[in-house]
């Protein structure tokens, strides 16, 4: 038996909990979570960062990096565009981990220039597509996409997003490597191991 353990289930499940059934129910989960790990063989992670946090389990767990299918994800020619909208794209679940404050606060004449096209579906969905809105965003929601359709359409955008709540230890997210092996430049706030990612790698 494994567990799969990520930044998701160490911080913002219990505080999903907590905030909706109170501070007893985070503690149950966090109990039930500890539980799950003593049983456990194997407790997969994805990055040096999550597997330091393991404490005491840190001798079940196993390192398996996120990757990408570079047969489906190319690079695509975009040199005879003549657009003059930017297209950003955000692929995701709308978590509590994902941030969208960055764009919030662009300069309106900027926001005249750019769509924000959004592939996904999640709990805060309304909540941020709502927000986004308010906030004279362009914006063009594309709900739910199988995997199989979405190099053609990432094909079409210029710039990859990826925003994190601060203090989120998590692994490079796998839209990352999907931008980046398409050739599509990628924008993030310095959160985590991604950051450092984009930098090292010239991607955005």
């Amino acid at each position: 038996n494994f567990i799969q353990y990520n930044a998701y289930f160490k911080h913002f499940f219990p505080k999903l909990l907590a905030n909706s059934m109170g501070k007893s129910a985070k503690l149950f989960v966090k109990l039930i979570f500890h539980f799950s790990l003593l049983l456990a063989n194997k407790v997969t992670v994805a990055n040096r960062g999550i597997y330091e946090t393991l404490g005491r389990y840190k001798r079940k767990g196993v390192i398996i990096s996120n990757g990408v299918d570079t047969e489906k994800f190319k690079p695509n020619d975009k040199s005879k565009r003549k657009e003059v909208i930017l297209n950003l794209v955000y692929m995701g679940n709308f978590a509590e981990k994902d941030d969208f404050n960055l764009l919030y606060g662009l300069d309106e004449e900027v926001k005249k220039k750019i769509i924000v096209n959004l592939i996904g579906d999640g709990r805060n969905r309304v909540k941020v597509l709502l927000m986004l809105k308010e906030n004279n965003l362009n914006l063009n929601y594309l709900g739910v996409v199988t995997h199989d359709n979405i190099p053609p359409i990432l094909s079409k955008m210029d710039v990859g997003i990826i925003f994190r709540e601060r203090g989120v230890n998590e692994s490079i997210p796998v839209v990352i490597y999907e931008y980046c092996s398409m050739s599509i430049p990628t924008i993030s706030n310095n959160v985590g191991l991604m950051s450092n990612f984009i930098k090292s790698k010239g991607l955005g």
